[in-house]
């Protein structure tokens, strides 16, 4: 039996700009200004035991690193 382990995933998008991310198999949440981007995504950093990366000033990924 072959084992497969996910590595590296990216877990949650945060963006105030909802032109910019696309509707994929990750959840998007839409914020209504940076300061929101920012607040929800380290919220969800911590809920989902992921790292926070800014890609842009308004948008960023939660990514699972393991």
């Amino acid at each position: 039996m072959i084992d497969i382990t996910i590595a590296q995933s990216i877990l949650a998008v945060v963006s105030c700009k909802p032109d910019r991310v696309g509707n994929g198999a990750v959840p998007v949440f839409l914020a209504q200004s940076i300061e929101e981007v920012q607040k929800l995504g380290a919220t969800l950093g911590q809920i989902l035991d992921g790292m926070v990366h800014e890609l842009e000033p308004e948008t960023i990924i939660v990514v699972r690193h393991s």
